[in-house]
């Protein structure tokens, strides 16, 4: 639920209206709706996380087979 706009007062004693904060699903990243981003990124980071599980396998397989000394002697 968006909040309302509340005065703010200067040092001088004057008020000011401050823009009343946009709700979550109003915020916007780079003209794309909030959820829409997040669910973006989300899918992105999932990818991401599962190419990185099989690489740990594949450097895991490296050490265990003893290549990773052949590589570097």
């Amino acid at each position: 639920m968006a909040r309302k706009a509340k005065p703010n007062r200067t040092k001088q004693g004057n008020t000011r209206t401050l823009p009343a904060p946009q709700s979550e699903v109003t915020r916007q990243a780079g003209g794309v709706p909030f959820k829409e981003k997040m669910a973006e990124l989300s899918a992105e980071l999932y990818e991401q996380m599962a190419e990185a599980e099989e690489l740990d396998k594949v450097i895991k397989r490296i050490y265990k087979t003893g290549i990773w000394s052949l590589i570097h002697e």
